[in-house]
C-alpha cells in the first residue's frame, strides 16, 4: 500500500520542478514584506491632492 493516497481526477498534481515558479496564493508562503520609508505619509499626500 502507498503512504500517500492516490489523487482521483479532479486533483491536480503538479510536478515539484515547478514549485518555484508559481505565484504565490492564498494560503502558500508568506512573502517577506519590505517596509518602504515614509510610505503612509507618500500615499496621503497623493490622497489629498489627486
Amino acid at each position: 500500500m502507498t503512504d500517500h493516497p492516490v489523487p482521483d481526477e479532479n486533483t491536480l498534481v503538479l510536478p515539484e520542478a515547478w514549485y518555484p515558479h508559481l505565484a504565490p496564493r492564498r494560503g502558500g508562503q508568506p512573502i517577506p514584506v519590505v517596509p518602504v520609508p515614509n510610505a503612509t505619509e507618500k500615499a496621503a499626500r497623493l490622497v489629498v491632492s489627486g
